[in-house]
């Protein structure tokens, strides 16, 4: 197998994991990385060259050298605020920094998050200014955005000699992930006509592989459907679908943005399977 045609997969999760697939299936030998030795028989069972890696944030692993002798390499960890602080995520990256610069590959994936934008009440592209690290956005404070994948984009954008494109997905929503299911039997629901920035898992997964067969490097793209129902179009939908407890709404204005993801759909010709989240598939 050559070198050429040949993936890493940091982190064969929930995303990570059907990729990995996905992207056996159009021919490429994957190499796909666990934090659990559990896991690694999984991983042989489906064809993919499994390591184990882990990101403390100190680097733990036995064979990282191999796992990075490839081609691309898709970064796909999540970055863990909530348990860990905002300063983890970055950590981890400064960790890998080195690693890839020494690396022979030559193309990297990094896969963020939308949450890097500001809730500006509008819609927002890739030209949107972001945040500071200091949490203000052009010198006002107190409009949220996620730091620490802020901070990891910039380090990734920062390799030498290596071809980088960040994603920025939307919400990961589809299969066993249904939103409503969050929301059902709550009460004092605000968010209720807030548009959603959503993104199936399948139609991401494509997105990602045609990255990588169109060669399309040095971008940083959204990632998500053409179409932004409300969250309570979407919660309502869930519900006689899944026959849940409705939420009861309460009026309120909370921040909001809606993210265009036209870029990358103009730039990979590519057409969704899932352009609406209330067409989306669900598998429980």
């Amino acid at each position: 197998m050559t070198q050429q045609s040949t993936v890493s997969i940091l982190g064969c999760g929930w995303l990570g994991l059907p990729l990995a697939e996905h992207l056996m299936a159009q021919g490429y030998h994957v190499k796909g990385s666990t934090t659990q030795t559990s896991k690694l028989d999984l991983l042989h069972q489906k064809g993919i060259e499994a390591f184990l890696v882990k990101l403390t944030p100190d680097l733990e692993a036995d064979k990282i050298e191999q796992f990075l002798d490839t081609e691309t390499l898709v970064i796909n960890i999540p970055p863990g605020v909530r348990k860990q602080g905002e300063d983890f995520h970055p950590a981890q990256i400064k960790t890998l920094e080195p690693l890839i610069g020494q690396a022979p590959l030559k193309n990297v994936i990094y896969v963020s998050s939308t949450s890097v934008y500001p809730n500006v009440n509008r819609m927002v592209d890739e030209t949107e200014p972001l945040g500071n690290t200091d949490g203000s956005v052009d010198g006002v404070r107190g409009l949220y955005v996620n730091r620490a994948l802020l901070k990891a984009e910039q380090m990734i954008k920062g390799l030498e000699a290596k071809n980088v494109t960040i994603l920025r997905p939307g919400g990961l929503i589809g299969e066993d992930r249904v939103p409503g299911k969050y929301v059902a039997g709550k009460k004092g629901i605000t968010t209720g006509n807030v548009p959603v920035n959503y993104i199936h898992p399948v139609d991401l997964v494509r997105l990602i592989t045609q990255v990588i067969q169109q060669n399309a490097w040095g971008e940083v793209f959204n990632v998500v459907t053409p179409e932004h129902p409300t969250r309570r179009e979407v919660y309502t939908q869930n519900i006689e679908m899944f026959g849940l407890e409705a939420p009861e709404y309460t009026e309120g204005s909370p921040d909001f943005k809606i993210i265009d993801g036209t870029k990358i759909i103009e730039t990979l010709n590519y057409k969704f399977k899932y352009p609406n989240p209330l067409e989306f598939r669900y598998n429980l």
